[in-house]
């Protein structure tokens, strides 16, 4: 359950955006899913503004979610930024077609906040400006993030992701967060949560809307009576399902980096799979270094290996095919994708098989 906090126990903590390390940010969004869970499946309240500024680290680096009654922060509107499709549509483009809020609002903005800090921030206290953002951020994260998140532009960029399956599961990861894979298949299974029930309830809310025929509905009624109950618990087990499917995907990319550590710790990756795990933004100042590096390699390689192709082809006795031959790199590129952003596809298929 989420703990009444003091004033003095308020004091105590750090804001979400002072994370020390990947795996801090991560413990603590869990934590949050978890305290959220407990209180919406007690009492049905919903916090309704998550987001970076409402959520905070204790001393010994777990999460913390105040809710209004249990501090001062009643003061502070919800950030627009964060909030959930349904809630914008409604308050912001009066939009009647929109299904109610509910708990996977909050999840939503949960998702958001966890985008915004692992693509905007270098490291501990490092956010972009505005400025690189716009340069290195998709289309869609820099129309919410840079332009104005209440414009209608920006509601509609978020349904946008919300109708399409993968969401924003191919942003790209800021590198002090570790390897791209991890967090792949973390964005697309809680993408999968909320993309699934959006669409489910956007059926029912269709249903409701064009169900003229009053006969059909008393119909309905009377068959489904008494499998009124049977129905509430099926939704619990709905909602249940879909707060654990967050945490495991918590604990799955915690694994993740995990393991990566040890890895990374005990070997060199070779440079020309270097991009599996970090990325290269392709700024232009990533572009000039990667250039001067490609020029030191150059020389490095003339002078270490000064026979060329065309000595071995002349019959010089050099082995050529000691030499890693393209296909050969392709190869091993391939099933290192297939191992580490291939695992998306299935996780994707697990939770479509489970959901449904």
């Amino acid at each position: 359950m989420a703990m009444v906090l003091s004033t003095t126990d308020m004091a105590n903590l750090r804001p979400l955006e002072e994370f020390n390390t990947p795996e801090e940010v991560l413990t603590v969004l869990r934590d949050i899913t978890q305290i959220h869970k407990d209180r919406y499946l007690s009492t049905g309240e919903l916090h309704r503004s998550i987001s970076p500024t409402t959520i905070f680290i204790s001393p010994e680096g777990r999460g913390v979610l105040p809710y209004l009654e249990e501090s001062d922060f009643h003061c502070l509107p919800a950030n627009p930024v964060f909030a959930s499709f349904a809630t914008l549509a409604k308050s912001t483009m009066q939009r009647k077609n929109v299904p109610d809020v509910d708990y996977l609002d909050d999840l939503e903005s949960l998702y958001y906040t966890m985008i915004y800090l692992i693509t905007t921030f270098r490291g501990p206290g490092e956010p972009m400006s505005a400025n690189r953002r716009a340069k290195t951020l998709t289309h869609a994260l820099s129309v919410w993030l840079n332009d104005g998140p209440l414009s209608a532009w920006s509601v509609l960029e978020k349904e946008g992701k919300l109708l399409c399956p993968m969401g924003f599961a191919n942003e790209v990861v800021q590198p002090f967060f570790g390897p791209q894979f991890a967090y792949t298949m973390l964005l697309q299974s809680l993408h999968t949560v909320i993309h699934e029930r959006y669409m489910e309830k956007m059926d029912n809310f269709g249903g409701r809307v064009d169900d003229g025929a009053e006969g059909d509905e008393q119909d309905n009624n009377a068959e489904g009576a008494e499998d009124e109950l049977s129905e509430e618990e099926l939704k619990r087990q709905h909602v249940r399902y879909d707060y654990d499917t967050f945490i495991w995907a918590f604990d799955c990319a915690l694994e993740m980096l995990k393991d990566y550590s040890v890895m990374n710790a005990s070997c060199i990756i070779p440079p020309s799979l270097s991009h599996l795990f970090t990325y290269n933004h392709n700024t232009e100042e990533d572009k000039e270094e990667q250039a001067k590096g490609e020029e030191g390699e150059a020389k490095v390689e003339e002078e270490v290996a000064p026979v060329t192709p065309e000595a071995n082809d002349d019959g010089s006795g050099e082995d050529s095919s000691l030499e890693p031959s393209p296909v050969d790199e392709q190869d091993a590129e391939a099933e290192l994708i297939k191992r580490g952003l291939g695992c998306a596809d299935e996780v994707n298929d697990l939770l479509l098989n489970a959901i449904n």
